[in-house]
C-alpha cells in the first residue's frame, strides 16, 4: 500500500511476524484489505521483529526495526501471526518482544488487531489464558455466525466463510470469564473474533484469518505435502475443508492414499495439476466490511480524543 501522507490518514502499524518466506505475501494481504475497506487515506508503517532486516526489506517493502515502533505514533496496530514452535507461548521465541508489544499497545494505539498465533500470545499476556493444542490441524473454510451485536459487525450477515489455518485454539468459557465479547464462531471453529477493553486500546482478536487470499490455504497445503515428501513431518496434511469443488477435493484425497506407496514426483506432479485451478474467495466481501468497520472506530475514537484534548486546553488556557 503506498504510503499516504495525508495529515487526515490514519496512522496503522503492521508488526509481521511471518517467516521470511511468507513475509511478503502477509504484508500484501493485510494493505490489500485496507485499501479495499476504503473511505478514509490510510499510512502504513511495516515493522519485524526479525533479526535479518536486510530480508525483510526487500523487494518493494520497508521495514523498519522493532525499536522504532516504540516511540512511534500509531493510530491502530495489526500483529500477524507466525508458525509456533514450543508448547508453551512463555517459550516461544517471540515471546518477550511480545510481552512488550502486548503493553505498549494498551497504552499507544486506538485499536490492536492480533491475527491468529498474536491473538492467542494476546490472551496469554493480558489474561494468562493459554492456548490448547487441537487434536489435529483446523484448515479450511468455516461459516461463522455472529454471536453478540458490535459496531464492528455492522452489516454483516448471520453467518459468513471465514478461512482458519492453525494447530491450536482457545476456551470459549475462559474468554467469557475473563471479561472478552465473542463476536463470531462456530462448533467447529470456537471462537473466531473477539473483543476486549485493554488498558486505552480496543483489542480486536482474530483466530481466523479473513485476511487470506484465495491461493493462501492452497500455498500452506501444498507446502505440507511437501514437508511429508520430505520426511519433515510423519503424517499426511487433510486438505483444507470446504474449500475444493467435489472433483477436485476427490482427486486430493486419491493423491493421499496413494502417498504411501508411490514416488514423491508422479504424487507431486499430479498434486500441482489439481491445484493449478484458483478457487473463489467467498470471504472477501465479509473481510472488506470487518476491515472497514475496523477503520471506522479508530477515526470515530480519534476525533472524539482529539476533540477531548482540544477543548482540555482550552479550559487550561482560560483557568486563573
Amino acid at each position: 500500500m503506498p504510503i499516504n501522507t495525508e495529515s487526515q490518514a490514519l496512522v496503522i502499524g503492521l508488526v509481521n511476524m511471518m517467516p521470511s518466506a511468507a513475509r511478503r505475501a502477509t504484508r500484501i494481504q493485510f494493505s490489500q484489505c485496507l485499501s479495499a475497506a476504503g473511505g478514509r487515506p490510510v499510512s502504513l508503517r511495516l515493522f519485524t521483529a526479525d533479526r535479518t532486516l536486510d530480508d525483510a526489506r526487500a523487494g518493494d517493502d520497508r521495514y523498519e526495526e522493532i525499536a522504532a515502533l516504540w516511540p512511534a505514533r500509531l493510530d491502530g496496530l495489526i500483529v500477524t501471526g507466525t508458525v509456533p514452535q514450543a508448547g508453551r507461548m512463555v517459550d516461544e521465541p517471540y515471546w518477550p518482544m511480545l510481552e512488550q508489544l502486548i503493553g505498549w499497545a494498551e497504552q499507544h494505539t486506538i485499536s490492536t488487531l492480533w491475527s491468529c498465533f498474536a491473538a492467542h500470545a494476546a490472551v496469554f499476556g493480558t489474561d494468562r489464558i493459554e492456548r490448547l493444542a487441537l487434536p489435529r490441524k483446523l484448515s479450511g473454510i468455516y461459516q461463522c455466525g455472529k454471536r453478540t451485536g458490535s459496531f464492528l459487525t455492522a452489516g454483516m450477515p448471520a453467518a459468513w466463510p471465514v478461512p482458519h489455518s492453525r494447530q491450536n485454539t482457545l476456551d470459549e468459557s475462559a474468554l467469557r470469564d475473563a471479561g472478552y465479547t465473542i463476536l463470531s464462531g462456530s462448533d467447529l471453529t470456537g471462537p473466531d473474533m473477539f473483543t476486549k477493553i485493554c488498558g486505552d486500546s480496543r483489542f480486536l482478536y482474530c483466530q481466523g484469518h479473513p485476511e487470506y487470499g484465495p491461493r493462501s490455504l492452497i500455498g500452506e497445503y501444498s507446502r505440507d505435502v511437501r514437508r511429508f515428501f520430505a520426511g519433515d513431518t510423519d503424517r499426511y496434511p487433510q486438505q483444507p475443508e470446504n474449500h475444493f469443488p467435489s472433483a477436485a477435493a476427490a482427486a486430493l484425497d486419491d493423491i493421499a492414499r496413494r502417498a504411501s506407496h508411490e514416488q514423491p514426483e508422479t504424487l507431486l506432479a499430479a498434486l500441482d495439476a489439481v491445484l493449478a485451478a484458483t478457487p473463489d474467495d467467498p470471504w472477501r466481501g465479509p473481510a472488506t466490511t470487518i476491515f472497514g468497520n475496523w477503520l471506522d472506530g479508530i477515526a470515530i475514537e480519534k476525533s472524539r480524543r482529539t476533540q477531548c484534548h482540544a477543548q482540555a486546553r482550552q479550559a487550561m488556557a482560560v483557568a486563573p
